[in-house]
């Protein structure tokens, strides 16, 4: 498992890559707000994705999100 917090200004865009195909990636909001695959998600709000190689997410207004990689196997 790999995480890494980042800090977003406002408008910034950031694309997480997997460093292992075939995990997958949980996001977590810590504070402010964030668009991605087309959902807005706010302060504490979390979102996991399976199946992508790399998410994009833009900071609606400055923001701390947590991208945590995770194994995606049973």
């Amino acid at each position: 498992m790999r995480a890494s917090p980042s800090h977003l200004v406002a408008g910034k865009t950031l694309t997480y890559s997997l460093a292992f195909p075939g995990n997958g990636i949980y996001l977590f909001i810590l504070e402010g707000s964030i668009l991605t695959e087309g959902r807005v998600l706010t302060k504490r709000d979390g979102l996991g994705l399976a199946g992508v190689d790399q998410v994009a997410f833009t900071a609606a207004v400055d923001a701390e999100v947590l991208a945590i990689e995770v194994p995606m196997f049973a």
